[in-house]
């Protein structure tokens, strides 16, 4: 059995050679060296007024803030009107501590997209305090020369060194130990390693580090894997987000505006098979954790056996038996029964690992009905699932039911999935897959147009010709361990 450096040092020689592997015009091993180094990209500060912003951006690249925060207002550099040219000191002065001043100023000049939640604990107000904190932190350097020495001083000794990012996330809300690493590797110091969520899959799956896995526990896998690899784990970070990403962030020419789309799934598949990994449930294999494994729910159980499943395991389970049925044209009240059994499980599930009030937007809580309708909205979109499997209260009862607003129960349980870090197994993609190609009037321009610039006409009409069934089984054969085609749609 190889040894942790060992496997450290293949899994990464795997990680390094795999994107250009693949021949995607323009991802070549050169290029992948130009990202595995922070300069030129990411030299050293030179200002405060560059480090307050390089610090507001990594504090907006969780994953619901990017969105919300910085493509609501085309990029956090365009913040730069409302922060003095992000001086923390002419921010201190101008708003103190009135973040809703700030969130004020930011509406009135920037106007961003969406709607504005003004709760304290929703994503904009949370972001506007974590403005004026970081404001605060960085205007306590004199320079950024001292702000610097002060990171040097601390990164010099690695046991002093996990000390740094834990001491960002307390002195700026809303930055944690992952973005605070972010942070600081973005600003040129190559021993942070973000700890995201592309490396957790990755690590995970690969058995690199231990299941679920803390921040700090990831983070020092990290690490462990540069130094038995030889290299920075800054580039260790960067090749494997790579992969996980597809983002070539400073080349637009490549792909799709510098995105060819993930390709971890792939690579875990691929590095799975080189490194002869025992198949999971075989005798001293790295077990693979069930939210990231593929559903087993049409495999045959023995008698008297017994199953021991997680909340995410069953819903998982009832959402691909009722994807499957949904493609075998079978009986719409099970299909709708399972599937809105399994949404309710991912919501609540979601709802209980979610900060409070950061609930993504889904179906019971969407953003389109007002807050005080949403106990009403959810009653609603629940009468067929309640008159399915309750008869307490109108034993004679009867329902008009529309078998097409399953659809809709399947496609937000596998939205829910993938806020909780699911991957989505070969089922779920394929019903996304049939969902966007037979149904484009649900997709935007840009989602049309991926599939226009990825399928000829004669393609895309050979695949809509398929009948269901027929299109499950040949998904299913061709896509495990394949690199996707047009990103699914979100």
């Amino acid at each position: 059995m190889p040894s942790q450096s060992d496997t450290d040092r293949r899994i990464y020689s795997l990680a390094r050679a795999y994107l250009p592997s693949l021949h995607v015009p323009g991802v070549t091993s050169a290029l992948i060296e130009e990202y595995l180094s922070p300069f030129p990209q990411n030299p050293r500060p030179a200002t405060k007024r560059i480090i307050y912003q390089r610090l507001l951006e990594s504090a907006q690249n969780a994953n619901m803030k990017a969105g919300v925060i910085g493509r609501s207002i085309g990029g956090v550099a365009n913040l730069s009107n409302v922060l003095s040219d992000f001086d923390p000191a002419a921010v201190r002065k101008e708003y103190g501590n009135d973040w809703r001043r700030v969130l004020r100023t930011v509406v009135a000049k920037l106007h961003p997209n969406g709607k504005i939640r003004r709760t304290p604990r929703s994503l904009w107000p949370k972001y506007c305090q974590t403005i004026l904190s970081a404001a605060t932190f960085v205007n306590q350097f004199s320079s950024a020369e001292a702000f610097c020495k002060w990171v040097d001083l601390l990164d010099h000794d690695p046991l002093t060194r996990a000390a740094l990012p834990l001491m960002i996330a307390r002195e700026v809300d809303g930055i944690g130990f992952a973005l605070a690493c972010d942070f600081l590797k973005e600003i040129g110091y190559v021993t942070f390693p973000k700890p995201d969520v592309h490396l957790r899959h990755i690590f995970v799956a690969l058995g690199l580090c231990e299941y679920k896995p803390e921040d700090y526990i990831l983070c020092k896998a990290i690490v462990r894997l540069a130094e038995n690899a030889g290299v920075t784990p800054y580039a260790a970070d960067k090749v494997f987000w790579l992969i996980g990403s597809g983002d070539f962030y400073a080349n637009p020419e490549i792909g799709k505006k510098g995105k060819i789309g993930s390709r971890k799934r792939a690579f875990v598949t691929y590095a799975r098979k080189q490194m002869h990994t025992i198949p999971p449930g075989e005798a001293g294999s790295t077990p693979v954790p069930p939210d990231l494994s593929i559903s087993t729910a049409t495999s045959a159980v023995e008698p008297n056996s017994k199953l021991r499943l997680g909340k995410l395991a069953v819903a998982q389970r009832q959402l691909d038996t009722a994807i499957e049925l949904y493609f075998a044209d079978g009986d719409p009240v099970p299909i709708h029964a399972l599937a809105a059994a399994a949404y309710e499980v991912i919501h609540h599930v979601l709802k209980s690992r979610s900060p409070k009030n950061l609930m993504p937007d889904l179906l019971f809580n969407t953003l389109v009905i007002k807050d005080e309708h949403l106990g009403a909205w959810e009653k609603l979109v629940k009468k067929p699932q309640n008159f399915f499997k309750h008869a307490d209260r109108d034993p004679e009862g009867t329902i008009e039911f529309s078998p097409a607003d399953t659809e809709i129960f399947i496609f937000f349980a596998i939205i829910g999935l993938s806020h909780l870090d699911v991957l989505r197994n070969a089922t779920e993609r394929a019903f996304v897959q049939w969902s966007a190609l037979n149904h484009p009037e649900r997709l935007t321009e840009k989602g049309r147009a991926a599939y226009r610039d990825y399928l000829t006409p004669e393609g895309l009409a050979k695949i809509k010709a398929l009948p269901k069934a027929t299109f499950l089984q040949v998904y299913r054969a061709n896509c495990d361990g394949a690199p996707r085609g047009p990103r699914e749609v979100e």
